[in-house]
C-alpha cells in the first residue's frame, strides 16, 4: 500500500502557480507535462533542469511523438521555457510569470496544441460561456426537429387509432401484429393526403383491404407500407369475386371503372399463365 511521506521528498511550490495551471485550458498530455517539468524543477529547489524529451516520454508514460508535439505547443504558449548549455544540452522550466501565457484554448489530449494572443486571465471564464452557448444550441437544434414535417405528422390525432385498428386486425388475421418505422412513416404519408378525411373512414378503407377476397394488391397479412401504396384501390369496398361484367370482379359499394377492370383482370390473366423456359 502506498504511504507517501513529506520526509521522504516533497516539492515546494508557489499556491498561485498551482492555481494558474488548474485554470489553463491544457488538454491531458500538456497537463501532464507541464507537471513533470515542475516535479524536476521546482522539486529540487531550481528553475530549471537538463530534461530531455526521451524521460518526459518514459516518466510520463506518453508516447515520444506525443511528447515532442506538447512540448513544442508549451513552448510556443510560453508555458515552457527552454534553455541550451554550451554542450547544446535542453534545459526546461516553468514559466513563472503565468499573465504572459498565451493561451486560447488547447484540444483534446493527443491533438495538436493550439496557442493564441489571449492571456491566461482572459481564458479564465471562457468555459462557462461556452456552455452557455451549447445550451443555446441545443435548443435551436431542438426546435429545428420539432418543425420537421414528418415529426408534425407524427402528432395527428388519427394516428393512434388508425394503427390500432391495423394492430387488431392483423393479428386476428394472422396471430402476428408487426410494426416499424417504415409502417409509421406510410401511415404519416395517408393521413398527409388526406387532411380533411376522418379516422373512421381511413379505418374504413382498411376493412375494405382486409375483407378483399381479391388478392390483386394486398396479400394476406400485408404490411401498412404495403397499404399505404395501394389504399385508393379500397376507398369505395373490397374487391370480390363475383360476375361482374363476366370477368369474376365486383365491389359490395359500387362498380369499378373500366380501365380498373381491364389492369386487374390482365393482372389475374397473367398469374394464371404457365411458366414458359
Amino acid at each position: 500500500m502506498a504511504s507517501p511521506q513529506l520526509k521522504n521528498g516533497h516539492t515546494r511550490i508557489a499556491n498561485e502557480i498551482l492555481e494558474a495551471l488548474s485554470r489553463a485550458p491544457l488538454n491531458g498530455a500538456a497537463f501532464r507535462i507541464a507537471l513533470w517539468v515542475l516535479r524536476e524543477t521546482y522539486g529540487w529547489q531550481r528553475k530549471v533542469a537538463e530534461i530531455t524529451l526521451r524521460k518526459i516520454s518514459k516518466m510520463t508514460v506518453l508516447n515520444y511523438r506525443t511528447v515532442q508535439r506538447e512540448v513544442k505547443g508549451l513552448l510556443q504558449c510560453g508555458v515552457l521555457r527552454r534553455e541550451f548549455d554550451k554542450e547544446g544540452k535542453s534545459w526546461f522550466g516553468i514559466v513563472k510569470d503565468y499573465e504572459t501565457w498565451r493561451l486560447s484554448g488547447i484540444s483534446t489530449c493527443g491533438q495538436q496544441t493550439v496557442c493564441g494572443q489571449l492571456t491566461l486571465q482572459d481564458t479564465v471564464n471562457r468555459p462557462h460561456r461556452a456552455r452557455s452557448t451549447d445550451r443555446t444550441n441545443n435548443k435551436e437544434r431542438i426546435k429545428k426537429k420539432e418543425s420537421v414535417p414528418g415529426r408534425e405528422r407524427q402528432a395527428d390525432s388519427r394516428h393512434q387509432s388508425i394503427r390500432k385498428h391495423y394492430l387488431e386486425r392483423t393479428k386476428e388475421k394472422t396471430g402476428t401484429a408487426p410494426w416499424n418505422g417504415g409502417d409509421g412513416s406510410a401511415l404519416n404519408t395517408v393521413l398527409a393526403q388526406n387532411p380533411d378525411t376522418p379516422a373512421e373512414e381511413i379505418i374504413r378503407w382498411l376493412d375494405n383491404a382486409f375483407d378483399s377476397e381479391l388478392k390483386i394488391y394486398l396479400p394476406n397479412g400485408f404490411r401498412f407500407t404495403q397499404f399505404g401504396k395501394y389504399y385508393s384501390q379500397y376507398t369505395r369496398g373490397p374487391l370480390l369475386e363475383g360476375n361482374h361484367g363476366g370477368n369474376g370482379l365486383g365491389s359490395k359499394e359500387g362498380s369499378l371503372t373500366q380501365e380498373e377492370l381491364h389492369r386487374l383482370t390482365k393482372g389475374k390473366h397473367e398469374r394464371q399463365q404457365p411458366a414458359t423456359a
